[in-house]
């Protein structure tokens, strides 16, 4: 199968395929949040009047406006995903070599769906982890677990991008020196990083933790471990051992 398939045009074939299975993990993303926004409705509307008013019908109320958070975010990741998939296609149209490996390429697909519903499960599972008992990355950044509900569905988002990120590019869950590792040399694995030290700070700035324009933070109380300085770019040549999985 590998065999026939190798005679798609290189950069354009791994430019797509990395912008499809963006939009495959993206479009997972959406559905689960959203099964849970209708079981989280649902309960909440087979409540009683009284019900409505407790603790509980607190708690579905916060995890749907989580959900809409995280579903706004993943829209625009996805507006943005394909808005360059329309761009690479307007340039070097891929349809007809498609309909001749129509059959391999639905293989290719139905293999690459298995393996990412898996890995967004173990994604999920560590964000939930990171969420309940945070290790000292996230603290570190973002502080404790805020007891407020509003507060704490940003602390939430910040921990989402933090734990996606690292567990995306195999950043060893024993390394707390930065929230993020090193910033990449180049290419989309940068621009991933980038974004999500972007997230970060914005979350840092809700939760107060960003210093107003011309305030200092002082630096013990706000320690800054979202990143490490990229590399030299004239060196690279040198890797730094950063406690990587390879």
């Amino acid at each position: 199968m590998a065999g026939e398939l190798a005679d798609f045009p290189g950069t354009r074939a791994r430019e797509l395929e990395h912008l499809s299975q963006r939009l495959g993990r993206l479009d997972a993303d959406r559905v689960q949040a959203e099964g849970e926004a209708r079981a989280a409705r649902s309960e909440l509307d087979a409540l009683g009047p009284l019900k409505r008013r407790g603790p509980h019908a607190d708690e579905l109320r916060a995890d749907l406006r989580r959900t809409q958070i995280q579903l706004d975010y993943l829209g625009d990741q996805t507006d943005a995903a394909t808005r360059q998939v329309a761009k690479l296609r307007a340039e070097h149209d891929p349809v007809r070599w498609i309909e001749q490996h129509a059959d391999q390429v639905r293989d290719l697909r139905a293999i690459d769906h298995e393996l990412a519903v898996r890995k967004h499960q173990v994604q999920r599972q560590l964000v939930r982890a990171a969420q309940s008992d945070p290790p000292e990355h996230v603290t570190a950044v973002l502080g404790d677990r805020p007891e407020n509900y509003a507060t704490r569905l940003q602390w939430e988002r910040g921990v989402w991008a933090i734990e996606i990120y690292r567990h995306r590019h195999g950043i060893a869950r024993n390394y707390d020196d930065t929230a993020l590792g090193r910033e990449p040399a180049r290419g989309q694995d940068r621009q991933n990083w980038r974004e999500t030290v972007t997230t970060v700070r914005q979350v840092r700035a809700e939760l107060g933790l960003e210093p107003h324009r011309g305030e200092t933070p002082e630096l013990a109380a706000l320690p800054d471990r979202i990143a490490e300085p990229a590399l030299d770019r004239g060196d690279d040549r040198t890797p730094i051992d950063l406690g990587y999985d390879r």
